[in-house]
C-alpha cells in the first residue's frame, strides 16, 4: 500500500486536517495510507471552532507576502520526515500546505533527497507563492500532480488555485462543487490516476 504525507493549512494542525477530510480519506483508503504531519510553527488560535488543537503554520507571511518567515524550518522538517519516516509515495497539501508542497518539490528538484520514493502530489484549495524569493515558474515542477479546486471556495477562489496547478507539468485538475476543503474524487478518477502514477518510476528523485 502507498503512503501519502499530508500537510495541513494555515492555523490548522495534523489532527484537524485528519478530522475534516474523512470523505477524502474514505475515497483514498483502498489505495493509500495517509500520514498527517504538524507544521513546526505555533501561531495565534484558529478562528475555526472545529479546531480544538494548537494552531500551526508552515510560515508566517509578512510585508504583504514579500517574506515567508519560518519557511526554511518547515522545509527542513518535511525533508527530514520524507527521508527518515518514509517511504512516502505522494504528498497531499491543503491550502497553505498545498503552496508549501509546490515549494518543496521545487527544492527537491534542486537538492534531491537521498532516500525517498516520491511519485506524485495532490493539492486541495492551494495557491501559488507570492514571495519574490520563492517564485515558482509555470510548468517548472516535473512530477505528476492532481489539483482539487472548489467551485464554491470563498477562501481560495479556484482561479487562484489554477495558478498553482499551472506551475506543474501537465497537471490534472478536478473541479468539485464544494468549498475550501479536501473533497473526495469519484472512485474511477481516483483509481485511474493514483494507480497509474503509483507504478511509475519516481520522477523527482531516484
Amino acid at each position: 500500500m502507498q503512503r501519502i504525507l499530508c500537510l495541513h493549512g494555515f492555523t490548522q494542525n495534523a489532527e484537524f486536517l485528519s478530522a475534516t477530510s474523512k470523505v477524502f480519506q474514505q475515497t483514498i483508503k483502498p489505495l493509500a495510507e495517509l500520514v498527517f504531519l504538524d507544521a513546526p510553527h505555533r501561531i495565534e488560535a484558529s478562528a475555526d471552532p472545529r479546531n480544538q488543537g494548537e494552531a500551526r503554520a508552515w510560515w508566517r507571511s509578512v510585508e504583504d507576502g514579500a517574506k515567508y518567515v519560518g519557511y526554511e524550518n518547515s522545509l527542513e522538517l518535511v525533508r527530514d520526515t520524507l527521508q527518515t519516516k518514509g517511504p512516502f509515495h505522494g504528498i497531499l497539501g491543503f491550502s497553505q500546505g498545498a503552496c508549501f508542497t509546490s515549494l518543496l518539490i521545487k527544492d527537491i528538484q534542486k537538492n534531491p533527497l537521498t532516500n525517498a520514493d516520491l511519485r506524485y502530489v495532490i493539492t486541495c484549495g492551494g495557491f501559488k507563492s507570492r514571495c519574490p524569493d520563492l517564485v515558482t515558474e509555470p510548468a517548472s515542477l516535473k512530477i505528476p500532480s492532481l489539483h482539487l479546486l472548489g467551485q464554491r471556495d470563498k477562501i481560495m477562489r479556484h482561479e487562484r488555485s489554477q495558478l498553482l496547478a499551472d506551475c506543474f507539468v501537465e497537471p490534472k485538475v478536478v473541479m468539485h462543487p464544494g468549498g475550501h476543503a479536501c473533497q473526495g474524487m469519484n472512485p474511477p478518477s481516483r483509481n485511474v490516476w493514483i494507480s497509474s502514477d503509483s507504478t511509475s518510476e519516481p520522477p523527482v528523485v531516484s
